[in-house]
């Protein structure tokens, strides 16, 4: 193999070295280029082009607009700006001392506070002075002037204010047929449960609301009764399809409208139509669907109860049929109620039954102590069965000797 010759080596050398500094060279030309810009920069005047980087504060539902603006002082609004000595565009920071903001918060209202996304609006001075080099300023067109900071308002934690809440109390109406036992233990559970899941915005904002302004609350529960002619057709026929599911014979006597009221500072805020969880409820069965004991025909037979709820379009059966009262249930459903009955005379025939065949039993009538007429019945002397069985037995004794004595002469004749 032929040897390279060494002036290969030097060129190739040489051509590292140039291609090197070459690089070098285009490297600090870039870097001085870029210092004579920001030389260029900082001595040129700044013009205005527009706001970017807007400011935004922070707040919870109660705060007042006062106070989640005032988060907004000392922070920086960013100003997009051209340079006069190069036309070049770059962006500065100004402080936000340099704008006046309005003392609202646009759509926002404290005393019925809700969580979400507003605005404030400022306005900026004429003129805003460059943090970066104090005789620098930027001018500011009197059309431009108008600047919006982003303020997000977000709820509180009410669980722990109702947990540390003081001014709830429930009640239940004195004139009504219901009562509960729970309602009161389980208050501050279901008023949580109306702002979490929120599935009705009005009863949860004023709930919220009075929460935030230390406000009286109060849930009452109460009943009324409504007539049948008042109803929808298919409230009552549902409601009585599902009364006759069990028995066909049954009826339905008393309808009522049941309901969990909100009251704030004592004015209603609303109905409650859903509790979560369900509250344990004593119904009082109506005089007028009881039975008279005085009548003949409550002593024949026994009325049972159930309780059947519509709400949603649909009927549901909260008891079967039973005929204690009051009625026990557990709901958490607020809308149509229904008391269904029937009577039940199978219980009452059995038991006259059983008693008059026990009155009819033989040997159980009390003899008579005193004169009259002689007593008539069943009651037939024993004695009388014992020497009709000895009787019999001795004609069957008989019988069965004459027969085999007939026997015996008829083998003999045979025989001779």
């Amino acid at each position: 193999m032929k040897k390279r010759n060494i002036k290969y080596y030097v060129i190739d050398l040489l051509m590292a070295a140039m291609l090197i500094t070459s690089v070098f060279g285009m490297a600090h030309i870039t870097l001085d280029e870029a210092r004579a810009d920001r030389e260029n920069t900082t001595s040129g005047n700044f013009i205005f082009k527009e706001f970017t980087n807007i400011p935004s504060a922070e707040g919870t539902c109660g705060q007042s607009a006062a106070e989640i603006l005032r988060s907004l002082n000392g922070k920086k609004v960013g100003v997009k700006v051209s340079v006069s000595s190069n036309a070049q565009e770059i962006i500065e920071w100004v402080n936000a001392a340099d704008v006046v903001w309005g003392e609202s918060i646009v759509g926002y209202d404290a005393n019925n506070p809700v969580a979400g996304i507003y605005s404030c609006t400022g306005t900026v001075n004429e003129t805003i002075s460059n943090p970066q080099d104090n005789t620098q300023t930027v001018s500011i067109p009197s059309d431009k002037r108008s600047i919006s900071a982003r303020i997000t308002i977000t709820d509180p934690d009410y669980d722990k204010i109702i947990d540390n809440y003081q001014k709830i109390s429930v009640e239940e109406s004195s004139k009504s047929i219901i009562k509960t036992s729970d309602l009161d233990e389980k208050a501050k559970t279901i008023l949580k449960n109306i702002i979490k899941k929120g599935k009705d915005t009005t009863i949860a904002g004023k709930l919220k609301n009075a929460l935030l302004h230390n406000q009286e609350i109060k849930l009452v529960l109460s009943a009324s009764k409504i007539d049948e002619d008042d109803l929808g057709s298919k409230e009552v026929d549902r409601i009585e399809d599902e009364a006759k599911d069990d028995h066909d014979d049954a009826k339905v006597g008393y309808y009522f409208d049941m309901k969990v009221t909100l009251y704030i500072e004592g004015t209603k805020a609303g109905d409650i139509l859903e509790t979560d969880p369900d509250i344990s409820i004593e119904v009082k069965i109506p005089s007028s669907i009881k039975k008279n004991s005085s009548s003949s025909s409550s002593k024949s037979s026994t009325r049972y109860f159930k309780m059947i709820r519509y709400h949603g379009d649909k009927a549901k059966s909260l008891t079967d049929y039973e005929k204690d009262d009051p009625i026990e249930f557990d709901s958490g459903k607020f809308s149509t109620y229904a008391i269904a009955y029937y009577d039940d005379s199978s219980s009452s025939n059995s038991s006259s039954r059983s008693s008059s065949i026990s009155n009819s039993t033989p040997g159980s009538q009390t003899p008579s102590t005193g004169g009259g007429a002689p007593k008539t019945g069943d009651n037939f002397n024993p004695r009388i069965w014992i020497y009709l069985l000895i009787v019999c037995a001795t004609v069957a004794s008989a019988a069965w000797i004459l027969l085999q004595d007939t026997k015996d002469d008829k083998e003999k004749e045979d025989n001779n």
